[in-house]
């Protein structure tokens, strides 16, 4: 599925017509990803592309 597309009829008819639903999915989405994307990681791998390459 092509990402305008789902972003015109599932996200964002969602974000306004089902905020509840919309909120809880963000949430799981944070909650699933977050702990790979933080700082410590992005300055480790910042450093090692900077200096080692």
């Amino acid at each position: 599925m092509d990402l305008y597309d789902q972003l015109e009829n599932t996200v964002v008819p969602m974000y306004y017509n089902d905020r509840e639903k919309w909120t809880t999915i963000m949430k799981n989405t944070i909650s699933f990803n977050g702990p790979y994307y933080h700082t410590r990681r992005m300055a480790r791998e910042y450093v090692l592309d900077a200096y080692t390459s």
